[in-house]
This record gives structure tokens, sequence and C-alpha cells, in this order.
């Protein structure tokens, strides 16, 4: 019996042994197999260098710490970035101010909290203008074209230069999704979806409404192609085949076309100078009656009502095409005041606008040939 005892647990301790191998043996098989096909269908577990948030931020949106609930995602590259554009929509009555600099990456990385303040600092005078706090370092230059103004900063030896247009607000509620998405287009970005705008814009309380900012790198330049509808009556429509046709007034001269305008010219008698630009917007151009108003004000004029507007412009027809013709003349005709003299007509889903904004007393002595320009200008077909 001690023999048959004394055997027992050596027995219990090599059959234990042998289980426990033959055990380990099929699980290190399983963990095998699952590593090769995943449990319950699931991919392999796989490792990523994640970037840190501030970068990933930075990448995307416009400043650390700003005000928004939301989480913040990034949008991968579709290159590698050379550029950065800083962009502001600013939606105020019947003008809509847009503010943008675009320029090299690291350069304009480093005015984003300016460019903010600037934003911030907003509030309009009486006829509609913003009035904005210069950022330390900036400065400011006259206007020209569409331009109200040009503000500039130097960085590490570039200059930058930040672009304040004013355009007709739209009744379109894809109005801000089609511009942010033609800024991405221009930058070599995917467009966004409506979904996705809250996403990557951030928006910011001013005095007086509201603005939003928006914040990428890419590629200035390298457009991604047309993947989303641009059908915002703010964004110019598509170029029309073929080329205007006119006969330029004596004195007036080919000058430099602008974002918006298919042609410009100009005109001068000594000091005075006046602008003349042909456009073409999708849809109505935003309305006659915001763009009648909004060249009042570029005339230093209060705004108009619909029943007055009736009696502000005339039915002109050019080429064809049934228009409003108005004039925005300051009493008196200071030299130092402005003037602006237009016409605007529908054709389907566009419309041209012609228009002359100068100093008031050259504009008011082109007044005929400005009506004799219109009666020459003949549109490509579409």
């Amino acid at each position: 019996m001690k023999n048959s005892r004394a055997s027992r647990p050596r027995r219990w301790r090599t059959d234990h042994c042998v289980i426990w191998l033959r055990t380990c043996r099929y699980f290190l098989v399983w963990l095998g197999l699952a590593g090769v096909t995943g449990c319950g269908g699931q991919e392999p577990v796989r490792s990523y260098d994640v970037p840190k948030p501030d970068v990933v931020y930075a990448e995307n949106h416009v400043e650390p710490g700003a005000s928004n609930s939301r989480t913040d995602t990034a949008v991968q590259e579709p290159r590698e970035p050379t550029d950065r554009m800083l962009g502001a929509v600013v939606p105020h009555g019947d003008t809509t101010w847009y503010f943008k600099m675009t320029g090299p990456t690291a350069a304009v990385a480093k005015q984003v909290s300016k460019f903010r303040d600037l934003i911030q600092s907003l509030t309009f005078d009486g006829t509609g203008k913003p009035v904005w706090k210069l950022p330390t370092g900036w400065q400011e230059k006259p206007g020209a074209g569409q331009r109200l103004a040009t503000l500039s900063v130097n960085v590490d030896g570039q200059s930058l230069e930040l672009s304040i247009i004013p355009m007709p607000t739209s009744a379109s509620s894809q109005s801000l999704l089609d511009n942010i998405n033609r800024w991405r287009r221009q930058m070599g970005r995917e467009t966004l979806a409506a979904e996705q705008l809250d996403k990557q814009t951030v928006k910011l309380q001013l005095a007086d409404g509201t603005a939003t900012l928006i914040n990428f790198a890419g590629r200035f330049g390298s457009s991604m192609g047309n993947r989303s509808s641009l059908s915002s009556s703010l964004a110019p429509a598509a170029p029309a085949p073929g080329d205007l046709k006119y006969t330029l007034p004596d004195g007036w001269f080919e000058s430099k076309q602008d974002t918006f305008s298919r042609a410009a010219f100009g005109v001068r008698d000594g000091d005075q100078t006046a602008r003349v630009t042909i456009s073409l917007l999708g849809g109505d151009g935003g309305g006659l009656l915001a763009n009648i108003n909004r060249w009042r004000a570029q005339a230093s004029l209060p705004g108009i009502s619909a029943e007055t507007l009736k009696k502000q412009v005339q039915t002109v027809a050019v080429d064809g095409v049934s228009g409003s013709y108005m004039e925005a003349l300051p009493a008196g005709a200071s030299p130092a005041g402005m003037a602006v003299i237009g016409w605007i007509g529908g054709q389907a889903d566009h419309s041209w606008f012609v228009k002359m904004r100068g100093n008031a007393p050259l504009v008011l002595q082109q007044k005929a040939n400005f009506r004799k320009f219109l009666e020459s200008l003949q549109f490509p077909a579409r």
C-alpha cells in the first residue's frame, strides 16, 4: 500500500503536465488562427501614429481654444499642402462680405490669431460698409475692381494680401456651402456635403451679426474638379462660349480683370478715374433690389425700397436681353465723391452686370458714352 500510495502522486503530476502542455498547444494554434482570420469577422488589430490634437486643429481649423461646442475632425489632405487659406463670410443685410487670405502655409499660419481679431472687430457704418481694427503690422490699401479694400502684411519676407469683396446676399440656403466649396476647390480640396459644413467651419459672434470662418491647407490653384454643384447666385457663372463683342468709346481703354469680371475697362480725365466691368453671375445674382442697393452704398447713398426701385430704374434692352438701367449719382457730384451707373439683365439661369464706378464728375460726364457702349454690346451665345 505504501508503494501504491507513493506512486499515485507521480502519475498525477505526469498526467496533468501532459494535459497542460496539450492545452497550451491548442491555445497557441487557436491564437494563430485568430490572428489570421480575426474573431467574429473583425479586422486584425493594426497600429497607427496619431497626430497631436493641436496639430490636427492647426491643419483644419482657425485657432486652438476657439469657442465651439462641437468635436472637430481632420480632413485628409489630397496631396502634401503648400498653401493655406483663411476666410470669413460675413452677411450684413443685402450684402455679404468675403474676407480671404491665401499664401504659403507657414506664413499664413502665423496670421491666424490676427485674422480672427480682425473679423471679431468688425462693425458696420451707416452705409452698410464694414469697419475694422487693423492688426498690428498690417497695412490697408485702396480697393480695386470688386474689392472694397486690400489688407497686406509682410511675414518672413513674404507679402500676404487679404481681399475684402462685397457680393449680394443670396436667398439660397445653399449659398454659404457653395461659396466655401468654391474656396475649397481653389485649394484642391474635396468639396463638403451640407452635413459636413459645421464640422469644417467656426461660427464667430460679432457685435452686429455672425461670421463663418474657414482655415484649411492645400494647394492653391489645384482644382479638384466639379464634385459638387455650385448653383449659388453668388458664384460666378460658367464661362460663356465665344467672346463678348463691343465698341469702346473714345478715351476708354482695356483694364485688368478681377475675380468676377469677364471684361474690364478704364477711363481717365486728369485726376478723375472710373472703371467699367462686365460680370456674369448665376441665377439672378442675388436679386435686382439687393444689387441696386449695393451699388448705391458704393456711391454713399442710402438703400431704397422695392416700391422706390420701380421709379429709380429704366427698362433697357441690351443685345435683345431685357434689363434694368440705374444711376447712383450723389447730389452735387463732388470730385471726392463716388458714383455708379449700371445695367443688370437676366438670361435663363444667369445674369449680366455692366457697371461704371468712379469719381462722380467723370461718371456723370461719361453717361452718354456708357449708354453707347451698352448699345454696342453683344453677349456670347449660351
